[in-house]
């Protein structure tokens, strides 16, 4: 059995072929339309997209800080299945989280960043990957003998919210991003 990754990027498994095509129009998801962005009062990421099949389900990363009681950062990671949200547009929607010992609900005045988005079609749909999703950064095949996995990733380089200070070697100045 050959596993083979092919530039779309998508993963495939099954026995080797001399003769192996891939119809790229055929396989492709729905590319990034607009850049992804977090939405704290919804709880949720949102962007748009182009033309392209559907996948199956959304892996989203954000990074969080709060300055309230002390400086508290945390990241973020949810795997659900792929909604096109209630605007039309996708999304992807995070919980509301028991504020029990402190209170991790994304909040207004929180500095946060999308570090990450893919969307995925694999066999099986949703069902069959949420228990491997956040076990590995790739895709891994998820069971049979033959099957596709197709995706579609951002990296979203975090974008500064807020000003951010960083000191220079020796510490003698300090430089604003801006």
């Amino acid at each position: 059995m050959a596993t083979v990754t092919i530039p779309m990027p998508a993963v495939e498994w099954g026995a080797a072929d001399a003769a192996y095509v891939v119809d790229y129009a055929g396989v492709a998801l729905r590319d990034y339309a607009t850049r992804p962005a977090f939405d704290p009062a919804a709880h949720a990421i949102k962007w748009t997209e182009a033309a392209g099949g559907a996948p199956d389900l959304v892996l989203g990363t954000y990074r969080a800080n709060r300055d309230d009681t002390g400086s508290h950062e945390w990241i973020w990671r949810i795997v659900a299945p792929y909604t096109p949200g209630q605007s039309g547009s996708p999304e992807v929607r995070y919980p509301t989280l028991p504020a029990a010992f402190y209170d991790f609900n994304p909040k207004a005045g929180d500095v946060t960043s999308l570090e990450r988005l893919v969307t995925m079609k694999v066999p099986g749909g949703y069902g069959a990957a949420r228990v491997l999703a956040l076990d590995s950064d790739i895709p891994t095949p998820i069971a049979g003998a033959t099957g596709r996995i197709v995706y579609e990733e951002l990296f979203a380089p975090p974008a500064p919210t807020a000003q951010i200070r960083r000191t220079l070697p020796r510490g003698r100045f300090t430089l604003h991003a801006r």
